[in-house]
């Protein structure tokens, strides 16, 4: 279908988010209900309007002021599942200290211990609020914590076995749906050329043309919290992307407030992994996971036909710059980033042990933790649907209907080293804090 003169649609994307290894707690299922999406009665996931008061923005700058206040807490791989399988073992819950990782918001460090057969994750606490249980963040930074169920998850997705394996899901236009909004854009040519579209009618009527997109999910089952979250934050970045949302960071703009002429091509926006070379010790046993975990990556549209996928225009190229360079400041205000890269963070985790065998060398038995009937980890609502997002600029006489999403592999990531100095080492020998299930150093 042609597109109206003077008009081009711009930057719509196929969708990818983060995956993890299919495991569910069949009697436990409840609902997630994060900030800025919901779903509805049929599953669909829509976008709400929410006022926290400037709640996240104000722990982002409290954040600088209370470096004295986070700690780095140590996690004993083998104690913290011997302490959750008692647990479970003998009918009794497990202590949220367990289940959240005892407050860790940053993952930093990862320690062997052959002679002590253990295995350990280290990185930055804090205490923390549990009043959203899916979601609980950290009260010095409102970041989220880590969690239990997410490194179970992230063990039986890149770990032992499957360090090099990619995962995702995609939120796709089918090609029906694309031609169907399309010809709606057509047909409103006369209206478009004036463009009297203060309420948004142009695009919420290629929005409803287009009708809902299906998610599907690549090597995760459409059950867990790393599910939703990878899809949330997907959602949330097309929504910020195409100007329906304002950034809530000084300094970030939305693609569309860039575009002062229309592309001549649709492009797409993706979250992937960012990271900076591990540190490693020369034995092998002491890691130090750097960067800021993810960034945007973006091409141009597939359009359906083989060898269409090309490289991203100019302008989509430097507005993923854009937000990955504020991709940590943003993070601190928009909790599914952080959420997302915490969950980036235990798979390169995962993918190190996988790659490099540590619980072989720290004498640990996986299998327990690897068997979906062994620990089971809970179910979560996740929808089935998303509702197509448009919006339009009428000063350029340009509608945009984007997308982003997640595409995450740690092979390359686990490759790259440079070597430690020392410091680890003398870490990793003691010195860097106690360690058992749970400790404050």
């Amino acid at each position: 279908m042609p597109t109206p003169p003077r008009l081009r649609a711009v930057s719509f994307a196929l969708f990818f988010a983060l995956a993890a290894a299919p495991a569910a707690l069949a009697q436990n299922t409840f609902g997630f209900d994060p900030t800025g999406v919901y779903l509805d009665p049929s599953g669909v996931l829509r976008a709400r309007k929410i006022d926290d008061g400037g709640k996240f923005i104000a722990l982002l700058n409290r954040a600088a002021a209370k470096d004295e206040d986070k700690q780095l807490r140590y996690i004993s791989l083998p104690k913290l599942f011997a302490e959750v399988r008692k647990h479970i073992d003998a009918g009794t819950p497990i202590p949220d200290d367990l289940k959240y990782l005892g407050g860790m918001t940053k993952l930093k460090y990862l320690f062997v211990r052959p002679d002590e057969k253990d295995l350990i994750l280290a990185g930055l606490a804090e205490p923390y609020d549990t009043k959203s249980a899916d979601r609980p963040l950290g009260l010095h930074t409102g970041r989220p914590v880590l969690q239990l169920d997410d490194l179970v998850l992230a063990l039986r997705t890149t770990g032992p076995g499957r360090a090099g394996q990619a995962f995702g899901c995609k939120i796709d236009m089918p090609k029906e749906n694309m031609q169907k909004m399309m010809q709606k854009l057509a047909g409103m040519t006369g209206v478009v050329k004036q463009f009297p579209d203060q309420d948004g009618q142009v695009a919420k009527a290629m929005a409803q043309a287009a009708g809902e997109q299906q998610i599907d999910f690549l090597n995760l089952k459409a059950d867990s919290r790393l599910a939703y979250v990878a899809v949330e934050a997907d959602y949330l970045l097309k929504r910020m992307v195409i100007g329906l949302d304002k950034p809530p960071i000084k300094g970030v703009v939305t693609y569309l407030s860039t575009q002062t002429t229309p592309d001549p091509v649709s492009n797409r926006f993706w979250f992937e992994v960012s990271y900076e070379p591990l540190i490693a010790s020369a034995d092998g046993n002491a890691f130090e996971i750097r960067g800021q975990s993810l960034k945007i990556n973006t091409r141009q549209h597939f359009t359906y036909a083989p060898g269409e996928d090309k490289e991203a225009t100019p302008s989509a190229k430097q507005y993923a710059a854009h937000v990955t360079k504020h991709f940590e400041r943003l993070s601190q205000a928009i909790p599914a980033f952080a959420d997302l890269a915490n969950l980036s963070d235990l798979s390169l985790a995962a993918a190190l042990i996988g790659s490099d065998k540590l619980h072989d060398k720290a004498q640990w038995d996986m299998t327990w933790v690897l068997d979906e009937k062994g620990y089971e980890v809970a179910k979560v609502k996740v929808p089935t649907t998303a509702e197509t997002l448009v919006n339009s600029k009428r000063t350029t006489r340009m509608v945009i209907f984007v997308g982003g999403g997640v595409l995450l592999s740690y092979g390359e990531v686990t490759g790259k080293r440079e070597k430690d100095e020392g410091k680890l080492a003398a870490s990793n020998k003691g010195t860097g804090g106690e360690v058992s299930v749970l400790v404050k150093p």
